[in-house]
């Protein structure tokens, strides 16, 4: 039998906020998310207050039915929040977000993700997340919460959503 070694990518992206970190933390809460994100959809398996808190644990659900479970890990309002998802038998993937202010209209917001494989599979499905895929992943991220932030409601999946006013 060979011996599994598990393989780690990080990756990172600064994001420019059309809001203040006191607008822009709130919406970082897997509840919260499916309000400016298409087809985010989180279960609060745990949480006092029913959002992101340290220690909150939430699912979601991907693909076929594979359940992902969240846990936030650290959380400091308005600042920093880090969480960790499990994908079953898989990887785990550790999301590090500090916020600051940028200037009187925006936040400069520092994602990073680490992903580490659990297994052979997972190994594969990290090697899938290269600078680019990441990058796209987040500038789509960027331009669905910036949308939200600025016009209240959420972006259309091909992000051509014409805003009434």
């Amino acid at each position: 039998m060979s011996k599994f070694l598990s393989k780690r990518i990080t990756r990172e992206y600064i994001q420019l906020n059309a809001g203040q970190p006191e607008n822009v933390f709130p919406l970082l809460c897997p509840v919260r998310e499916s309000e400016w994100l298409p087809h985010f959809k989180a279960k609060v398996i745990y949480s006092s207050t029913g959002i992101s808190e340290d220690g909150a644990i939430f699912q979601t659900t991907h693909g076929d039915d594979v359940k992902i479970t969240w846990i936030i890990t650290k959380y400091n309002p308005n600042s920093h929040i880090e969480m960790l998802y499990i994908v079953p038998d898989t990887m785990i993937v550790r999301i590090n977000i500090q916020l600051e202010k940028h200037d009187d209209r925006h936040t400069k917001t520092r994602i990073r993700y680490t992903y580490t494989g659990l297994t052979e599979k997972g190994n594969s499905e990290v090697e899938k997340f290269t600078e680019e895929s990441f990058n796209q992943q987040m500038e789509h991220w960027e331009k669905a919460i910036n949308f939200y932030l600025i016009y209240g409601k959420i972006i259309s999946l091909g992000g051509h959503h014409t805003p009434s006013r």
